[in-house]
């Protein structure tokens, strides 16, 4: 079943035809979980027996579709998938699901009863229609400029008028108007005229494009997020530093899926303190072949012309300062001679890469990115971003004394990661932060595609793109190396696996492994728990590594006693479970283990 609210509310897979029940439905998905209390003083104010009327509606939700509430204590939560949900994913940077989700307003022609149409019910009604027509059209304004800029006219041309025929949206304020007004005149949307009459009638001042003038520029064009940026701020601060360093000209942010690096690298663009900029999202591109064509799109220049892009392209940037921002790089690596051509033909360009791996260019400044910090506890960006996508998931959910340490458990669970705290942040909607903590204990599939989260990536899926990309020998030392639980040292690693330096620089390039200060290489917890499920396939080889790894901590333990809870007191204790599990090894007594300080 699925719950319907754009264009006409309708519970598919089910007979339920009342306004109210399938507005309770609408409600719940928008709102969250609620309590009884709540919804009969919203829904039925004036009623004789406000209990009586919820009560009769509940029954005939459950009657139409057992399944669709989940009541706890009173507090009823939708276990429904929607429309609306789906949508506010969506807004996050999917436009095409947008135009897809969005078919006309929210409750389309609900009917109310005189006293609620007035009602606090009535406004929330009307309020929460213009908001998401609000957003919708944001998003599709954003999505036409983008088009236009990639050289889709006909397309850009198309989203003009749906943006200015939006059902449930309220009149263009002048700022939108006078964006509108240039894309239709530039796009060659009949439009323009229409819009022109408008902004005169309503005393809006439109500046007037020049001909060949740019009236938007690469900026305006940068993917937006409905979401507010938190923490990074070091780090922010740190790659603007480099990218006013002289010398520096190519700067990889490199990751693990999920880190951040798209947000990352938006940010600093919008903060750059010039337009003379492009944005290239790649993750859609199919081809390396296509890269330049990309670029040339995305700052759009005449491909109509015939002029190779290349050629286009440097003669537009020629000496000229620009920064190029190329997201998501890390499939089009056979593609680098195409960045080393373009920094030497353009002397004051500079290119900033997003990338699951490095580009391993001799000109490449690296700029590794991990997990949110968590140093601050409940102050922590790390926290900040929990409390605040999920009180985009439960408005009314607040961290107090009997949850502050459940979240930074949480948080640390992730090791920071934004992807997975914002997945994990959508479940409050369904379920306490306890119960959540004590699911990601257990297992990270709470994360596999989050509440509501539609047709966005779950991190298994990033993590099957990683894992694809890497060779025989680097996925089976990966598989073998997941024995560790506290990190390792080279030395360990190769008495334990056999792995050479070759492999472990592979991993490391490819953002599988981090190493620290001190030279100990760690996992981070997510990606060591998906290769952990894919050494299972390998149970043969596990059994035999795993008596290599109790046979060489057995006999390190002779000489070192690890100081507990450290790291590497984590690999003493696997190695330890090994050798119960082993009848031809012993572990050494306590009189056996010399005590070093």
């Amino acid at each position: 079943m699925y719950l319907k609210t754009f264009g006409g509310a309708a519970l598919e897979g089910a007979f339920l035809h009342r306004p109210k029940p399938l507005l309770l439905l609408g409600y719940l998905a928008v709102e969250g979980a609620r309590s009884r209390q709540h919804l009969r003083e919203l829904f039925w104010p004036m009623a004789a027996d406000p209990a009586a009327s919820l009560r009769v509606a509940l029954k005939q939700i459950r009657e139409a579709a057992p399944q669709a509430l989940h009541e706890q204590n009173d507090i009823l939560t939708l276990l429904l998938p929607s429309d609306v949900v789906e949508l506010i994913t969506a807004f996050r940077g999917s436009p095409e699901e947008v135009l897809r989700l969005y078919r006309g307003e929210f409750f389309s022609g609900l009917k109310l009863d005189g006293s609620d149409e007035e009602s606090e019910l009535g406004a929330w009604v009307v309020s929460t229609r213009e908001h998401f027509a609000g957003q919708v059209r944001s998003s599709l304004l954003r999505f036409a400029e983008q088009q236009y800029l990639q050289g889709n006219q006909a397309r850009a041309a198309g989203l003009v008028r749906q943006v200015r025929y939006l059902p449930g949206a309220k009149p263009l304020d002048a700022a939108d108007l006078g964006r509108l007004y240039n894309l239709a005149l530039e796009a060659g949307s009949e439009l323009s005229g229409l819009l022109r009459e408008e902004a005169q009638e309503f005393g809006v001042s439109l500046v007037k494009v020049a001909a060949g003038e740019e009236s938007f520029s690469a900026r305006d064009a940068l993917p937006r997020s409905t979401t507010s940026f938190i923490g990074r701020q070091a780090e922010l601060r740190e790659l603007t530093e480099l990218l006013n360093t002289p010398g520096v000209r190519l700067i990889t942010i490199q990751g693990v899926g999920g880190i951040g690096k798209t947000r990352l690298c938006l940010e600093l663009a919008q903060v750059q303190g010039t337009t003379s900029l492009a944005f290239v999202p790649l993750s859609n591109l199919a081809s390396a072949e296509h890269l330049s064509l990309s670029i040339a799109q995305a700052m759009r220049l005449n491909l109509a012309s015939g002029i190779p892009p290349m050629t286009l392209i440097t003669s537009a940037i020629a000496d000229d300062a620009f920064t190029l921002y190329l997201d998501n790089f890390e499939h089009l690596l056979p593609e680098t001679q195409v960045l080393e051509d373009l920094l030497a033909t353009c002397p004051n360009l500079r290119i900033v890469v997003t990338s699951r791996q490095r580009t391993a260019l001799s000109i490449e400044t690296l700029f590794p990115l991990t997990g949110l910090d968590q140093s601050d506890g409940e102050h922590s960006d790390a926290a900040r971003l929990f409390l605040s996508r999920a009180r985009q998931a439960n408005a009314r959910f607040r961290v107090n004394s009997g949850t502050r340490e459940t979240v930074i458990e949480i948080c640390q669970l992730l090791d920071g990661t934004p992807l997975a705290i914002e997945l994990a942040a959508g479940w409050v909607r369904r379920m306490p932060v306890q119960q959540i903590a004590a699911e990601l204990s257990q297992g990270l599939e709470l994360l596999e595609a989050g509440d509501g989260l539609g047709k966005r990536k779950s991190l298994r899926a990033i993590f099957e793109q990683s894992w694809e990309k890497l060779g025989v020998d680097e996925r089976r030392f990966l598989m073998a190396l997941s024995l560790f639980r506290g990190g390792f040292t080279r030395t360990a690693a190769t008495a334990v696996t056999g792995v050479t330096l070759r492999p472990l620089l592979a991993l490391l390039d490819a953002a599988f492994l981090n190493v620290s200060k001190d030279g100990r290489y760690t996992q981070h917890p997510i990606l060591a728990h998906f290769v952990q499920e894919k050494a299972q396939q390998f149970l043969e080889m596990q059994q035999e590594l795993l008596v290599d790894f109790a046979r060489y901590f057995s006999s390190v333990r002779k000489l070192v006693q690890p100081s507990p809870n450290t790291t590497e007191s984590n690999n003493f204790g696997g190695a330890r479970g090994a050798v119960q599990n082993t009848t031809t090894l012993k572990w050494p007594s306590k009189e056996q283990v010399t005590l070093t300080s």
